[in-house]
């Protein structure tokens, strides 16, 4: 009996994003198996969206894909005076968390709790031997909005992306989640030579952000100083013109570099992150990691992923330069062009602009 309680359950839904069968996830499990207020009703969210609502003798088996910190929530719904309970867990690949939710007064204080532990696997087992003496429900992250932006896009690695020069060091930024798992990854590009790859690796990564720095294997190869600066994107502002490049679809669009142009529609993201920008330049698969200019061509984002047509039309998100700038702070990454200095674009149309910056954006092949 303990060991059917412990199993995973394996539950396959229909998505509009993508197939569930090959993605990794993890499983929380909240139960509720004894204490007072026997009809009070526990609301459970995960980054302020509901998972469920628990009642006493409830096992909630709750699978989820997002990875990296997630803030959860406990609060009783049907009384009053209970103090919510909030803190943050962290999710990495496949892991078991159980916890007991216990909606209580403090008899120290006389005050109204919920109390949330986190236990064992060992002793969520002896706190329900019988799982015929509970109701058992099973629920999942519903991946058309994940907790955590970006984490899907992690779960189903891509095998090809975009990278844009960083340095004259031959820095290359990317998202993490075309090189996430990767045993091999190539880039090609280089001034415009699609025809050799270069052996590159990850020396700093951000999965929380989607973030990751690349260098070339070889020492061989020189780099000239991107021509483009970095700008805060505290200063971009809703409506401002943008343009992305990169690789999209290659194997049916080609090599060439592609540019498209659009606005920026919001300040914040998906689910309202403050980490990005959702933008109207169109993005496809293969844009995953290229940068995002202003109407300047300074750097103010980092493509990251898209919603699907069936959800709406032309809704891209990027992450925020001021992300990527801090992420380079806190790598020791230095020498890359900020927006202090004199914009060697200036005054340059977009055709222009675009042939100055082409041969310092690559096509990122991982395996």
């Amino acid at each position: 009996m303990r060991t059917i309680i412990l199993l995973l359950v394996l539950i396959s839904f229909p998505s509009i994003l993508f197939s569930q069968t090959d993605v990794a996830f993890s499983e929380i499990v909240f139960y509720w198996n004894k204490g007072g207020f026997k009809t009070a009703e526990v609301l459970i969210e995960i980054n302020k969206q509901d998972v469920t609502t628990l009642t006493p003798k409830t096992v909630v088996r709750h699978k989820v894909f997002s990875k990296g910190n997630l803030n959860l929530r406990a609060a009783v719904t049907n009384v009053a005076g209970f103090k919510t309970k909030q803190f943050t867990i962290e999710i990495n690949d496949s892991q078991n968390l159980f916890f007991e939710v216990k909606p209580k007064m403090n008899k120290a204080t006389g005050s109204l709790k919920v109390f949330v532990e986190e236990k064992s696997k060992e002793e969520f087992e002896s706190e329900v031997p019988d799982i015929s003496s509970v109701t058992l429900l099973k629920n999942q992250e519903n991946i058309q909005f994940p907790y955590v932006p970006g984490s899907i896009q992690e779960a189903n690695r891509a095998a090809s992306g975009t990278g844009f020069l960083i340095t004259n060091e031959g820095h290359i930024i990317t998202n993490f989640h075309v090189v996430d798992g990767a045993e091999e990854i190539s880039i090609k590009g280089f001034k415009g030579d699609f025809s050799t790859s270069f052996e590159a690796e990850v020396i700093s990564s951000d999965r929380q952000n989607d973030l990751a720095i690349l260098k070339l294997k070889s020492s061989l190869i020189t780099f000239d100083q991107p021509p483009y600066q970095i700008k805060s994107s505290k200063e971009v502002v809703q409506a401002e013109e943008v343009f992305a490049l990169g690789y999209p679809i290659k194997d049916i669009m080609g090599e060439e570099i592609k540019v498209t142009s659009g606005i920026i529609n919001s300040t914040s993201g998906l689910k309202g992150s403050i980490s990005e920008f959702q933008i109207s330049a169109e993005v496809q698969p293969g844009n995953s990691g290229g940068p995002l200019f202003d109407k300047d061509g300074r750097v103010i984002g980092i493509v990251k992923s898209k919603l699907k047509r069936e959800i709406a039309e032309s809704v891209g998100y990027a992450i925020k330069s001021d992300y990527l700038m801090f992420f380079l702070s806190q790598a020791g990454i230095e020498g890359y062009s900020k927006e202090t200095s004199e914009n060697p674009l200036a005054g340059k149309d977009l055709p222009e602009m675009v042939k100055s910056i082409s041969d310092y954006v690559f096509i990122i092949e991982s395996d």
